[in-house]
């Protein structure tokens, strides 16, 4: 079993944003596969179903541009202190966060909208989510 160190009381919302800093503990959990990472922190909220989920794990490498529209990243909003994994497409003002789950409510309005954030020094990319995995084992 491979050890990984999440970080305590951080996470990355799959929905409408979670607090994040740069100073917090870690907790250790354990998966079957080595996945070379720079970052682990919690996903909170289902709007990355179907393929990433409450309570998984995100493995990060650092990196502070997008490479490939679409891909899933961690975004840090600076200006409100929340923190996102979403799927990323840079426009010519804007980046836009979008939600993997298509799910609507009784009025036809998606649940989880894109989320347009400028790109100045108050948006900054964490890098790229390179896998998300359920822990096997919890040492909390």
């Amino acid at each position: 079993m491979i050890p990984y160190q999440v970080e305590e009381e951080q996470s990355l919302s799959a929905g409408r944003g979670e607090a994040y800093t740069d100073e917090v503990g870690k907790d250790v959990v354990y998966w079957d596969k080595d996945i070379k990472h720079d970052r682990a922190i919690v996903i909170r909220g289902n709007s990355m179903e179907p393929d990433y989920h409450y309570g998984q794990i995100a493995l990060i490498k650092y990196q502070g541009c997008v490479d490939i529209n679409g891909d899933v990243y961690a975004v840090d909003d600076i200006d409100r202190g929340l923190a996102y994994i979403k799927s990323v497409y840079v426009e010519d003002d804007y980046i836009r966060l979008v939600s993997l789950n298509d799910d609507i409510d009784f009025e036809g309005n998606r649940l989880f909208p894109d989320i347009l954030l400028p790109r100045d020094e108050n948006t900054r990319i964490i890098g790229k989510v390179v896998e998300a995995f359920t822990p096997i084992e919890k040492n909390f």
